[in-house]
């Protein structure tokens, strides 16, 4: 990733003499800043040069490879570790309300509507799909892992999905595009 001593010597010529925490985003993305100041306990010109610092230390990623770490310096010993980033998983957000509509039914209509939607929830509740949410939150695609055994329900779940609002995957506080596992009847 980067030689150490080099970085260590950088960072105290940029003037780090306490805690500075970076994020680190290793892949070919040209849109995403590579370094990026997670917390800080230096000035903003220090932590300006840190972050220059280490993006010049950083070696070329390999193509089809991502990682994301977090770089803490800790005080005057310019101790470095490496972590793990945090990561925050995407979740559905409101549904939308629904509207409902009241009428008399047959007894024996309202029996056969009864076990109709149970069945419909019982497959609803073995359907898993994945949803690749943006930044912003909006559903981008969905991908079918685990069939109801229904198509049609499959799908209208499929499409609700894709109406639906989410709050967004975040790493180390930032939000990000990420794929997010839904199970059961979550799209309405």
């Amino acid at each position: 990733m980067a030689d150490s001593g080099a970085l260590v010597s950088a960072l105290h010529s940029a003037g780090v003499e306490k805690r500075l925490v970076l994020g680190l985003r290793l892949d070919r993305s040209e849109t995403a800043a590579r370094v990026r100041v997670i917390e800080k306990k230096v000035a903003d010109d220090v932590a300006d040069r840190a972050v220059q610092a280490v993006t010049a230390a950083l070696r070329p990623v390999p193509a089809g490879r991502a990682w994301e770490f977090r770089l803490r310096v800790e005080g005057e010993s310019q101790s470095l570790r490496l972590e793990r980033s945090e990561v925050c998983a995407a979740a559905p957000g409101r549904r939308p309300d629904l509207a409902f509509t009241v009428r008399r039914v047959p007894a024996e209509s309202l029996r056969q509507m009864q076990g109709d939607a149970q069945l419909a929830s019982q497959r609803r509740r073995s359907l898993i799909q994945n949803v690749l949410v943006d930044a912003d939150g909006r559903p981008v695609a969905v991908q079918l892992l685990r069939s109801s055994g229904d198509q049609t329900i499959d799908a209208t779940e499929a499409e609700a999905l894709t109406r639906r609002s989410f709050r967004p995957t975040k790493l180390d506080g930032a939000p990000v595009s990420a794929w997010v596992q839904v199970r059961g009847d979550y799209g309405r």
